[in-house]
């Protein structure tokens, strides 16, 4: 009856891994997209083009982009002083902006604090809370303020710009007591605490960003693969890119890694190690359980797949025959007894040649008595 519930939850969990690869392929049509407050912890485009006019919002959606940056224009008025509506610095109405969204996909607004009450005004006249995210110049505290104010509050991106590891663990702290829904952390060292994994780890309810068409704010890192991979092994999971083909193939490839991971640890995290030294089920456990933490917290493509190769390795070892218990492994024991056996070695040719020599004297003084 085991042995047949094994079989059994082998089978369901090799369908998971199947289903799981299927949603993977299937995010390149735009199925997939991930929400800045869906719990996820899969990489998020905020797609930045150029210009964002009406074509290339609905292009970028249609491509995968999770999120496209969109600039707002200053605020304009008619003749009689009445708020115009809010049109883009790319000279588009908002509204057109969010006609063209595919579904699924959200703007992500960067404007003045001055702007914020009519934008807000606009999105919640218009039921489009839901699908924009804020990212106001303004600081932290008159951002909180404002949304302490708020009955139905927008989602909102805070910021903290700095090397000062107190001042960004409050910001962060209070950007999540105060609903955001994610942190723009900024530093023009790339080497600063505010880009270390421990320091991004805290970002706990709220989305770790990092804008990486900034090249000051991102460190002085450039807007190209392999500094993706760096900042989303750091923990950061929005990422503003203005490259999307680029990194829609970077996203596909991170994902493919972690699934043939997960594949990879599932299989063979019930493999026997009774009749393997214990140096190689050693390395083989070490190697496991790196994968499985490696698979629990956000890494980069580049180590999901060192992961994968140290497994796949370590467990090669496993299966071969050099790595069964009658190959010679290196203990304590084996050393004092080698040493002991040498020793021994030792004595007994020192006594041998003693005894040669003692029987050469023996017969030469013999041969002396006789002449």
């Amino acid at each position: 009856m085991n042995f047949f519930i094994k079989k059994c939850l082998k089978t369901v969990s090799a369908v998971l891994i199947i289903l799981c690869l299927v949603s993977f392929f299937s995010f390149a049509e735009g199925k997939n997209r991930q929400g800045v407050k869906d719990g996820s912890s899969q990489l998020i485009c905020a797609y930045s083009p150029a210009k964002a006019t009406a074509d290339e919002i609905a292009s970028a959606g249609v491509k995968g982009a999770d999120m496209i940056c969109v600039t707002l224009d200053a605020t304009s008025y008619d003749s009689t002083g009445r708020q115009l509506e809010p049109t883009l610095d790319s000279g588009i109405l908002l509204s057109d902006a969010f006609e063209a969204l595919g579904e699924g996909t959200s703007l992500l607004i960067k404007a003045q604090g001055s702007q914020k009450s009519a934008l807000y005004g606009f999105l919640k006249e218009n039921g489009l809370l839901g699908r924009a995210v804020l990212m106001l110049n303004i600081k932290n505290k008159e951002l909180f303020s404002w949304l302490d104010t708020l009955e139905e509050k927008p989602l909102v991106f805070s910021s903290y710009k700095g090397v000062v590891i107190f001042n960004c663990t409050s910001a962060i702290k209070a950007s999540a007591q105060h609903g955001a829904a994610g942190i723009v952390l900024k530093s023009s060292n790339a080497y600063s605490t505010t880009f270390m994994r421990s320091e991004v780890k805290k970002c706990v309810g709220l989305r770790a960003v990092i804008d990486m068409t900034d090249y000051k704010a991102c460190g002085k890192r450039t807007d190209t693969e392999a500094f993706w991979d760096d900042v989303a092994g750091r923990g950061f999971s929005v990422i503003i890119t203005s490259d999307l083909d680029g990194f829609l193939l970077y996203r596909q490839r991170s994902l493919h890694a972690r699934a043939r991971l997960a594949s990879l640890t599932q299989k063979l995290s019930d493999t026997d190690l009774k009749a393997t030294s214990k140096i190689t089920a050693k390395n083989f456990n070490y190697a496991l359980g790196q994968a499985k933490q490696s698979l629990s917290s956000d890494c980069g493509a580049t180590l999901l797949d060192e992961r994968y190769n140290s497994l796949l390795t370590a467990y090669e070892n496993v299966k071969s025959p050099d790595g069964t218990k009658g190959s010679l492994t290196v203990s304590k024991g084996r050393v004092i007894a080698a040493v002991l056996v040498l020793a021994g070695f030792v004595a007994v040719e020192y006594g041998f040649e003693y005894f040669k020599k003692k029987k050469e004297k023996e017969r030469s003084a013999q041969k002396s008595k006789a002449n």
